[in-house]
């Protein structure tokens, strides 16, 4: 039999049973999110804080202390402190941590998001 190379798309005969295989479109996904489908591919448990998750903290607490020093005039001091402490929240017990972490994860996202859209624009200039 003749294998495909890497990278290679399938033969037109097989489009039509991809587009009747909607469930198993997202090969591998078993239906998970990608934070679980990225928890599950590092085999961390559940109480283990992921790479982005702790980036997003610390974007989190870069900016939330920031703001809160602000008017004393030590922004950079707050933002400095904020992003070295918001990752001790994603090490919290229970329901606390896990919305940290979910917070740490979605600023993560939010992140990535604006800088493709920067760059785009870049480009686009």
């Amino acid at each position: 039999p003749r294998q495909l190379q890497i990278g290679a798309r399938p033969p037109a005969c097989f489009a039509p049973a991809a587009q009747r295989a909607g469930a198993f479109a997202t090969f591998g996904g078993f239906g998970l999110d990608p934070r679980a489908m990225r928890r599950m591919s590092e085999m961390k448990r559940a109480d283990e804080p992921l790479r982005e998750e702790l980036q997003g903290l610390c974007l989190l607490g870069a900016v939330g202390g920031s703001l809160l020093l602000a008017g004393s005039g030590n922004a950079f001091l707050g933002g400095v402190l904020g992003s070295q402490l918001a990752p001790l929240l994603s090490t919290a017990d229970g329901a606390a941590g896990e919305r940290s972490r979910a917070a740490g994860w979605e600023a993560w996202a939010a992140f990535l998001a604006a800088r493709a859209r920067a760059a785009r624009a870049w480009r686009a200039a």
